[in-house]
């Protein structure tokens, strides 16, 4: 059997700087630990240390060397046409076998486009993606004439497929939350890098793929928004992904919080780095922070919102980051969703800057009518998750494998690409 290239040569070079005591352990940091950004002072060094955060992403999470680009067996499907916009039912693989799902809201009465396009990811509400500020905001953007694409996260509602379940289909452990949270916790796998973090960042990674080859999407102009969870997962989507050009976060957890799920944080992610640098790696793109008016909130959101803003300064680029503070707490309130489609209208349809653009009210639909899977059945193809562990690893070994040195060339070749490895994309040199 071949032997395996060390991971860590991936990551760091050999120094002769290690200190005679390992200073790891003197100062523990969880995911409450309040942390700071790192600072650059000079624009020009500015692309350098976004290129660092890339490769902390990229490693954290198990995507270097990335994962192929394998089909998507995208399947969009039960078009319903309402007052404005039609709503679809979607399902994608973004690894052979997995099965992703969602609905995709779009423009009706403005012609044939190309649209712009967000991406919309939930949080760990119980509702997944059928709690209201994802639906109400999918229905107000495909109105407003840009193509929505309301996303499960993995172990919730219609993208479950490793979820127990009874013989009637029903998922064994009831709430959507637990079987979230219950994906790639084993220890032993994670040493190879297999995370919930990391298979939902290249699931949304993937999506992105899934809107882009729509014939009625502009490639060029794409967002993502998500409340929550569902914020530090498309945070950790637009620091990585360029295609990204316009983000709004509400409530994602930053200097002072991490998250609090696995799903974000995968080991190592944050080592270096934080959701501060992830958010200032988004500059010059247009930016918007949605945060809560109770005082903790409020003086967090202020405290992020002053660090980011220095970088988007430094460079020129102040107009295009806000970070506001609004009645109703962190979460996707209607306040805040106002203040996201104004954000939308100007970065993507080139509308003048605006405080908010109202909500207009629409006839929900049941959430049975929007379901993918309703009976918990997956296609014959779809993988246990005994079967995409072994599938994930088998592929990450042959990944691993392919990079291993075979001479001192090889090697000097590996040990200067391993300093600036975010800049080789998954997909081409400008991807990541």
């Amino acid at each position: 059997m071949r032997r395996l290239l060390p991971l860590f040569l991936l990551a760091f070079r050999l120094s002769a700087d290690i200190p005679d005591v390992d200073l790891r352990g003197r100062s523990v940091r969880d995911p409450g630990t309040p942390r700071t950004l790192v600072t650059v002072t000079n624009a020009a060094d500015w692309p350098a240390q976004v290129q660092l955060i890339r490769n902390q992403i990229q490693y954290g999470c198990g995507l270097y060397p990335a994962p192929d680009l394998t089909p998507l067996k995208a399947q969009v499907f039960g078009r319903m046409e309402r007052d404005g916009y039609s709503v679809e039912k979607v399902h994608f693989q973004p690894f052979p076998g997995l099965y992703v799902a969602g609905n995709l809201y779009r423009p009706l009465g403005k012609g044939n486009g190309p649209f712009p396009a967000v991406l919309n990811l939930h949080g760990h509400d119980e509702a997944g993606r059928f709690q209201e500020a994802a639906v109400a905001r999918c229905v107000q953007f495909a109105r407003m004439g840009i193509v929505a694409f309301n996303c499960d996260l993995l172990g919730y509602n219609d993208s479950a497929q490793f979820s127990p379940r009874n013989a009637d289909g029903s998922p064994v452990r009831p709430k959507n939350y637990d079987n979230h949270a219950a994906l790639f916790s084993d220890p032993t796998n994670q040493l190879w890098e297999l995370s919930l973090a990391g298979v939902q960042l290249w699931a949304s990674i993937r999506a992105v793929d899934f809107l882009q080859a729509l014939p009625d999407v502009d490639r060029t102009k794409i967002g993502g928004t998500g409340e929550s969870a569902g914020a530090t997962h498309v945070l950790l989507l637009a620091a990585l992904d360029q295609w990204v050009q316009v983000v709004a976060l509400a409530g994602p957890g930053a200097r002072a919080a991490q998250g609090v799920c696995w799903c974000e944080n995968a080991p190592g992610l944050r080592v270096e780095f934080s959701n501060l640098d992830f958010a200032a790696a988004l500059a010059p793109r247009p930016l918007l922070m949605l945060g809560g008016t109770q005082a903790g909130a409020k003086a967090a959101l202020e405290g992020e919102g002053a660090a980011v803003a220095g970088v988007y300064r430094l460079l020129g680029a102040e107009d295009n980051f806000r970070a506001v503070s609004l009645d109703g707490g962190e979460q996707y309130n209607q306040a805040a969703r106002e203040t996201a489609y104004a954000w939308f209208a100007r970065g993507l349809q080139s509308q003048a800057a605006a405080d908010k653009i109202p909500e207009q009210p629409y006839t929900r639909e049941p959430d049975g009518a929007l379901r993918v899977f309703p009976e918990g059945k997956y296609p014959a193809d779809a993988l246990s998750e005994a079967d995409f562990t072994a599938a994930w690893i088998s592929a990450r070994k042959e990944r691993l494998l392919a990079l291993e040195p075979k001479d001192a060339k090889a090697f000097a070749q590996l040990d200067q690409m391993a300093g600036s490895i975010g800049s080789i994309s998954c997909r081409s040199i400008s991807r990541f």
